[in-house]
Formats: structure tokens, sequence, C-alpha cells
């Protein structure tokens, strides 16, 4: 499996939970009227799962070391 084809498959895989996580039935378990820490639960549902997919990205499109091998 070539570097860019795991990428891809990490990147793709990235877009499924946020899909998952952005979808409505997930999305109205935290449609409460309730606060945590004076932020709206839905709002700050959002947001957690924003930074999470953003961290998810950045570790998806680190680029990976190459070999540890004898170069030629």
């Amino acid at each position: 499996m070539t570097p860019d084809s795991l990428k891809s498959r990490r990147l793709a895989g990235v877009f499924l939970f946020g899909w998952v996580f952005f979808n409505y039935p997930v999305f109205s378990l935290f449609n409460l009227p309730a606060t945590w820490g004076g932020i709206p639960l839905l709002y700050g549902y959002v947001f957690f799962i924003w930074a999470i997919i953003i961290g998810l990205i950045i570790l998806a499109a680190r680029r990976d070391p190459p070999p540890a091998g004898p170069r030629r």
C-alpha cells in the first residue's frame, strides 16, 4: 500500500467519522435545554467534534517518515 493510498483511506475515515457525528440522529441527542460551563450543550458538542476532526485531519495528513532501510 502506497503512502498516498494510506493517506486517502485515513482521510476518508475522518470524513465518515464527521458524517456520522454531524448527522441528525446523533445531533438530536445533544439538542437539550442544558448548559455545560455556560455553553449550550449542542454548541459545545459541535465545537468539540469539530476540534476532534481537525486533529484527526492533521494526524491523517502528516507525512510519514521514510523507511529506515539501507540506502543505495
